[in-house]
Formats: C-alpha cells, sequence, structure tokens
C-alpha cells in the first residue's frame, strides 16, 4: 500500500475530538512526553482506547475540574473507539476531559517519582 493510501485510509477511519485541559497540566504533560521521546498524539489515543476497555471512574481521584484556565486539544481515533469512549463516559456520568486530565496528571506524578 502506497504511503497516500495509508493516510487516506487514516482520515476515513479516524474521528477528532477535543477535550479541554488545564493549561498548567497539557505544559507538564507535554514536557514529559517530549522528555521520553514519545508522541503525544498516539499516547492519548492509545489512552482513550485502554480506559474503555480497562479503566473505569474509579480512575478518577477527584471530580472537580480546576478553575485555571483550560486549553483544548485534539485526540484523534478510531470511529469505534471515540463512540465507545463517549459511551463509556456517558454511562458512568462523569466528564471526558476530566478522564484525560488525570491520565495527564497521573503520568506526570509517575515520572516526576520516578527521578527521586
Amino acid at each position: 500500500m502506497k504511503n497516500d493510501e495509508k493516510k487516506k485510509n487514516f482520515r476515513i477511519n479516524t474521528q477528532r475530538f477535543t477535550v479541554s485541559i488545564s493549561e498548567v497540566v497539557y505544559k507538564k504533560f507535554r514536557e514529559k512526553v517530549k522528555q521520553e521521546g514519545l508522541q503525544l498524539t498516539k499516547l492519548l489515543s492509545q489512552f482513550v482506547a485502554n480506559y474503555v476497555f480497562y479503566l473505569d471512574k474509579n480512575f478518577i481521584k477527584n471530580d472537580h475540574r480546576s478553575k485555571e484556565k483550560k486549553k483544548g486539544v485534539l485526540i484523534f481515533v478510531t470511529n469505534e473507539q471515540c463512540c465507545n469512549f463517549a459511551e463509556k463516559v456517558s454511562k458512568e456520568n462523569i466528564d471526558g476531559s476530566r478522564v484525560v486530565e488525570q491520565f495527564m496528571e497521573n503520568y506526570i506524578d509517575f515520572f516526576d517519582k520516578k527521578k527521586k
């Protein structure tokens, strides 16, 4: 399959959605991801897929959103993953943005503890 065909198939089978994340958390998260040499978009899409199959609302430590300024973060996933994620957070009656923000906070904490 040619590279152009792969890109076309990716676009056809991909859904985009935006979550609202604290700017402070996002900047720290982006820094940690760069330090590890990972791709932000792949990491977030993998988390969304894993949340659907392996986690539930108990993943959220604190259901209250911070009052900090928010940043829109675009996440690319398959159509099926997007629908499954939206359905799951809706059934659990939680905010999808809060779920992703909690993942970012956990990621930051993990790497901060790893340094010590």
